[in-house]
């Protein structure tokens, strides 16, 4: 993750809800100059911990998974049931009865072979 912002907001400095977002700052600024807003940039974050009764991931998507009082690598399964997997290898593994939250792993290193 960068520390560049990925876009810019002009927000009404008055409490309104206004709010113009532009991945362009330029674009950003003149919003905030004409109407005498402020400049906020806007910043990329990091995954957080999805609740499995909000939403559940995709079936057969590896997951880093929150079960049983730890963390591990585990697929669901639109059957019903939670399979973990040992690390990226996929090999099977036990069947997790009590996951409550769950999170998509990050992508590779963009330098990874």
């Amino acid at each position: 993750m960068t520390n560049e912002p990925i876009a810019y907001a002009a927000v009404a400095a008055d409490g309104s809800e206004s709010i113009y977002v532009s991945a362009l700052r330029e674009q950003a600024e003149e919003a905030c100059r004409e109407y005498g807003w402020a400049l906020v940039p806007l910043y990329a974050t990091q995954p957080c911990w999805i609740p499995v009764d909000e939403r559940l991931p995709e079936e057969s998507v590896e997951v880093l998974a929150f079960a049983d009082g730890r963390r591990c690598n585990a697929e669901w399964w639109r059957s019903g049931w939670w399979h973990a997997c040992q690390g990226f290898e996929r090999r099977g593994g036990r069947i997790l009865k009590r996951v409550t939250h769950w999170m998509p792993l990050p992508a590779p290193p963009a330098d990874a072979k």
